[in-house]
């Protein structure tokens, strides 16, 4: 409707499909989205507003915010974000070496440095204990977790945790590769996922939730 109150032109509505994943607009931030939505084996869907997977919120090796004004009220507010938990390095200062979130003093901020440079599976064997303990609490959640664009690191943990409800596998090949529509500076292959689920298998279990669970009870993960 313009100024004087007349019509542009027919009005219509429609209706967002509810299938995943849901994206997310969360202002001054790239590559956001809830992990949830995705069906299991089961057709069951994991249970959305619980975790979503992001890019940073800060700049890399400074304290100054990336996230805007408007993408806090969006994460704190509308998503109601209790917890910010960080993937980041911080032996080199990946993350400006903040110890309170960004998102203000509503959210907890939790820092877990994960390693970089590849095989994330294997390299971060020894860490993802302590990352799987901020999942422990229901009190923590919902959990806004990332790293520093919220691909690969961030990524492999998104892959265990839906790996481990039972996901369809062509879903968790869907939610690793939609990072390339967010600002990730590259491109990333679905030979990734190939190399996920080929290392998990080697803990046993008939199936990928099987392959999974065992994989991170063998990394320390109480069972």
């Amino acid at each position: 409707i313009d100024e004087n109150g007349e019509k542009f032109g027919e009005e219509k509505e429609f209706e967002t499909s509810a299938r995943a994943p849901r994206n997310l607009y969360v202002d001054g931030v790239t590559n956001c989205r809830d992990l949830g939505g995705w069906k299991d084996v089961d057709g069951r869907k994991v249970k959305q507003g619980m975790l979503y997977r992001t890019a940073r919120f800060n700049e890399n090796e400074t304290d100054t915010p990336i996230v805007t004004k408007a993408g806090i009220k969006t994460l704190t507010e509308e998503l109601g974000v209790k917890t910010e938990l960080d993937l980041r390095r911080t032996d080199n200062n990946e993350t400006g070496g903040i110890t309170v979130s960004p998102l203000g003093d509503t959210v907890q901020y939790v820092s877990v440095p994960m390693m970089t440079g590849g095989d994330y599976l294997i390299i971060n064997k020894d860490n993802l204990a302590d990352v799987f303990k901020v999942f422990e609490s229901a009190d923590n959640y919902p959990i806004a977790f990332h790293c520093s664009i919220g691909t690969d690191r961030t990524g492999v943990v998104a892959f265990l945790i839906n790996a481990m409800l039972g996901v369809e596998k062509t879903s968790l090949y869907y939610d690793y590769l939609f990072s390339g529509y967010g600002n990730i500076g590259g491109t990333r292959s679905f030979t990734t996922i190939d190399k996920y689920l080929k290392e998990i298998k080697k803990a046993g279990g008939d199936t990928i939730a099987e392959n999974a669970y065992n994989y991170l009870v063998n990394c320390g993960v109480p069972s």
